[in-house]
């Protein structure tokens, strides 16, 4: 084995090591998304992430199985007292590419390109490694981080929290640019993974991965949201109503428009302004969002005049917290 190659040994389910040593690339599907690996190499050069002539890691692959992320969660402290750091590493036909002490990681996802997404093992900590190791994206978080994941092609990463955000958080990775939150409502994302749309790609939310071998009810591994990658407004901030006339375009209507309403909405006589100077007549719309967040992540276009005067877009994270 030359100094930077790496082996593996898959784990069996009594937690003795197989027998027969085999190379990385050579591990060959049911090998899920994460597999639990014996792995070793030069600790003399890599010794910052793999630091044992055996140690436990988990790989990852990429979708074309090109690229594996190795990493090991635990940073530990020898007998000696000196601490040897945990992190990650990029393989490629069974070399190491680079290695990054970037501490414990919990999960570690790789792109098609070498890039990869990464959550460290305290579960507040995301961030974007380029294909060069270097860190693009480095956030943190309030909330425990649920999943990541990082597009086929690396331009686009993703990450779920859980209570009190409840969010998914979307990321430009080329531009480096925060894209915004999206509520999810629910109380853990165990998994997200994007899709190539028409309109460009799309992240899919899941309780529970697809291909996970859990014995769980079909329903939570089917899809829960769709949301459309690109920037989104702060939702934080969000107030009034979003009408649709026609179930084709949304107006806004601010709050101080509707807290002038007494009582219900869709009677005769209620008249509504809103922020393109339109009058709306409640009553014969075809939808009225109460959440204009809601209507935001719909399939429904704003009206152009009414977007100018809503919201800002956040330049950088936002996150609903406790306080």
């Amino acid at each position: 084995m030359r100094p930077n190659e790496l082996s593996i040994y898959l784990i069996s389910s009594d937690d003795q090591v197989f027998e027969n040593e085999r190379p990385l690339s050579e591990a060959e599907p049911p090998l899920g998304i994460t597999e639990e690996v014996w792995v070793k190499f030069d600790s003399d050069r890599h010794g910052n992430v793999i630091h044992k002539e055996r140690q436990r890691a988990k790989a990852t692959p990429s979708l074309t199985r090109q690229f594996w992320a190795v990493r090991t969660e635990h940073t530990e402290q020898t007998r000696s007292g000196e601490v040897q750091y945990a992190g990650v590493c990029l393989v490629q036909d069974d070399k190491v590419l680079w290695t990054a002490s970037i501490g414990s990681v919990g999960r570690a996802t790789p792109a098609n390109d070498g890039s990869m997404a990464v959550r460290t093992d305290d579960a507040q900590g995301f961030r974007v490694l380029s294909s060069e190791g270097e860190v693009t994206i480095s956030e943190r978080f309030e909330s425990n981080i649920g999943a990541v994941a990082i597009s086929p092609d690396g331009t686009k990463a993703a990450v779920s929290t859980a209570a009190p955000d409840k969010a998914v958080h979307l990321y430009d990775v080329r531009d480096q640019i925060y894209l915004g939150r999206v509520e999810h409502g629910t109380e853990t994302i165990g998994h997200i993974d994007f899709e190539r749309g028409d309109d460009g790609w799309v992240l899919h939310t899941y309780n529970t991965a697809p291909e996970s071998d859990l014995d769980v009810s079909p329903v939570r591994k089917e899809v829960l949201q769709q949301i459309p990658v690109r920037r989104h407004a702060n939702e934080l901030e969000l107030s009034g109503l979003a009408i649709s006339l026609n179930g084709n375009i949304w107006h806004h209507v601010p709050e101080e428009n509707v807290s002038e309403v007494k009582g219900a909405l869709r009677v005769p006589g209620v008249e509504l302004t809103s922020s393109c100077e339109k009058q709306i007549r409640p009553l014969g719309v075809q939808i009225i969002y109460q959440d204009v967040a809601a209507a935001q992540n719909s399939k429904l276009e704003n009206c152009a005049e009414c977007s100018e005067s809503l919201q800002s877009f956040p330049d950088s994270k936002i996150e609903r917290t406790r306080s």
